[in-house]
């Protein structure tokens, strides 16, 4: 089965991608964007804060530094959609997402 491919105009992140699903250390999803065409990792959109109660189909977004437009691509393409909440790290704050995309669905996550 072949990738979607989007089109990505982030700060630090331009040109076709395809966004990858895995799971961090305590089985907590985690996002990459990728490259499409060489499949080299562009960037971790998910950030793991294991002590933040989420559900199964939700992840929190890094979205400061070299992350910066990464929540706008995921909402913008569907693959997404905002819960409202986030969660202080830092100086920072990262918004709690939940999936919409079937194939990143929690059976659907290596």
């Amino acid at each position: 089965m072949s990738k979607q491919v989007y089109k990505a105009d982030m700060a630090f992140c331009k040109g076709n991608v395809c966004v990858e699903w895995g799971r961090y250390a305590g089985d907590r999803v985690a996002c990459m964007i990728v490259d499409a065409a060489t499949g080299e990792l562009l960037m971790k959109a998910s950030i793991n804060l294991p002590n933040e109660p989420i559900a199964d189909n939700q992840f929190f977004v890094k979205t400061w530094s070299e992350n910066e437009g990464v929540l706008a691509f995921l909402l913008t393409n569907g693959l997404v959609r905002s819960t409202g909440r986030s969660a202080r790290t830092g100086f920072a704050s990262a918004p709690l997402v939940e999936i919409l995309v079937p194939h990143a669905s929690p059976a659907g996550v290596a």
